[in-house]
């Protein structure tokens, strides 16, 4: 990934593309990978782990939505709240952000939502996959993380839109920021 983010950067620098657009689409990319290593790895390979995943019973997807945010709130474990309910929101606010920012072309907000959706859908969905290939459950296909982290992209696209009218409203943030979306 490093070497595809450097190869990146000194190609647009040739081009002569905006020095702020670089450094976004370089951070949307360090965290693509953020979320890729916190979504998949570590990947059981030893056949002990294997072994202890397939004896493990407690490992069950979730198909019926809020079943398991429902159950958190219910425990009211403070800790187990807040990792899973808001880790999943903010793990995907920076997509709804970032990749609004990371775009010369202007996406609208069920656009963006709708990004952040596929996009956790398919990591849950590649959870899923990984696990029937290596023949068990390592990680947990739940319908709640694909509602929250799509919240958190919605969220995400809030915050850039904010972020864009205070822009366009104050000359002087937009001379120190100096970005272009078309509308």
């Amino acid at each position: 990934m490093a070497i595809y983010i450097i190869a990146y950067i000194i190609i647009n620098i040739n081009k002569k593309k905006n020095n702020f657009h670089i450094i976004v689409s370089c951070l949307f990319y360090v965290y693509i990978g953020c979320v890729l290593s916190v979504a998949f790895f570590p990947l059981p390979i030893q056949k002990e782990a294997i072994q202890f995943l397939k004896d493990t019973k407690y490992i069950q997807n979730v198909y019926i939505p809020f079943h398991d945010i429902m159950g958190m709130i219910k425990m009211r474990n403070i800790h187990t709240i807040t990792r899973n309910i808001a880790g999943n929101i903010l793990m995907f606010m920076p997509f709804g952000f970032l990749f609004s920012l990371a775009r010369r072309k202007h996406f609208s907000f069920i656009m963006i939502t709708f990004y952040g959706f596929f996009a956790s859908s398919c990591i849950e969905i590649l959870q899923v996959t990984i696990g029937l290939i290596i023949g068990a459950r390592y990680k947990i296909f739940s319908v709640d993380d694909i509602i929250l982290n799509t919240l958190g992209t919605a969220l995400g696209y809030i915050c850039f839109s904010l972020f864009r009218y205070i822009t366009d409203n104050f000359k002087f943030l937009r001379l120190i920021f100096n970005f272009d979306i078309e509308n």
